[in-house]
C-alpha cells in the first residue's frame, strides 16, 4: 500500500514540511521510527535493534497480561460454579423442608444461608 507524503504527515499528525525535515536528519528518534512504521505498516526493528527489544518486551508483557486475565476468568468461573452448586443444594434442602412442612427449619436455613452469603 502506497502513501503520499501528505497522507503520512497527516497520519503522524505533523506538518508535511516537518516530515521532510525529519527525513533529512541523519539521526531519528526511536519514537519517530516506531510511529512511522505503524503508519506504513512496516517493522523497522531489523534496522533498529532497540525497536526489536522494545517490541519483544511489549509482546512478553502482553502475553503475561493475557495469561493473567485467563487465570482470573477461570478462577471467577470456578467460584461462580461453586456458588451455583451451593444454591442448588440450598434449594433442594428448602424444598425438602417445605415438603415436610417444617417452617421453623426453613427459617433457620434461610438465616444461616443469608449470613454465609
Amino acid at each position: 500500500m502506497a502513501f503520499s507524503i501528505k497522507e503520512v504527515a497527516r497520519r503522524l499528525d505533523i506538518n508535511r514540511n516537518t516530515l521532510y525535515y525529519r527525513f533529512k536528519k541523519t539521526k531519528q528518534s526511536l519514537t519517530f521510527v516506531k510511529e512511522l512504521g505503524e503508519v506504513l505498516h512496516h517493522d523497522f526493528s531489523e534496522h533498529f535493534p532497540k525497536l526489536k527489544s522494545e517490541k519483544e518486551d511489549l509482546d512478553r508483557k502482553a502475553k503475561l497480561f493475557i495469561k493473567r486475565q485467563k487465570e482470573k476468568i477461570l478462577e471467577n468461573d470456578t467460584i461462580f460454579r461453586q456458588k451455583i452448586e451451593r444454591y442448588k443444594t440450598f434449594i433442594q434442602v428448602i424444598a425438602n423442608l417445605a415438603a415436610k412442612g417444617d417452617l421453623k427449619a426453613i427459617k433457620r436455613k434461610l438465616k444461616s444461608f443469608s449470613k454465609e452469603n
